[in-house]
């Protein structure tokens, strides 16, 4: 049942992406505490459901979370294929494998200014040229129609998400 969500939830992600080209990798969010609860196994199965899914049809895939949740919740070693986005709010980023993003600050900021233009936001050091290396592979540009890539059924998407499983 989980590969099946991962997977229409893919499709759903898919169609959002449709029309579209990026300069970076896309990200599946792995932080909600709904996920982190389904252990490490079956939250690993989820995002190598997702991220393969969407790899097939052309994207450069990446995983985006916290260096304890990455450490402490998935079999990271599994998603290494994957970009790795970073979210690790210090001085210096302490996850011990390779990753491309690090998002060092949001509304704690040990390395400047939580403010942007006078607004608190997020703050990220891009450590891959991602947009060069999309440039060269042709990666993540969805502008071209594309084949069917399974067909997506709203009302199983909603009743499995209202069941909480996710």
């Amino acid at each position: 049942l989980f590969s099946l969500l991962c997977k229409e939830a893919a499709y759903f992600f898919d169609n959002c992406l449709t029309g579209k080209k990026f300069t970076l990798p896309v990200y599946m969010d792995v932080e909600h505490k709904d996920m982190l609860a389904l252990g490490k196994d079956a939250l690993t199965s989820i995002v190598l459901a997702f991220c393969e899914a969407l790899e097939k049809r052309g994207a450069w895939v990446g995983i985006y979370s916290s260096r304890a949740m990455f450490e402490g919740y998935m079999h990271d070693e599994q998603l290494s294929r994957y970009a790795h986005w970073v979210a690790e709010w210090n001085e210096t980023c302490r996850y011990g494998r390779d990753f491309g993003l690090w998002q060092f600050g949001g509304e704690t900021n040990k390395l400047r200014d939580t403010k942007v233009a006078g607004v608190v936001c997020d703050q990220d050091y891009m450590l891959t040229d991602y947009p060069a290396l999309l440039a060269m592979t042709g990666k993540n540009d969805f502008r071209e129609a594309r084949p069917a890539f399974l067909p997506f059924r709203e009302d199983f998407f909603t009743f499995v998400a209202s069941t909480r499983i996710l």
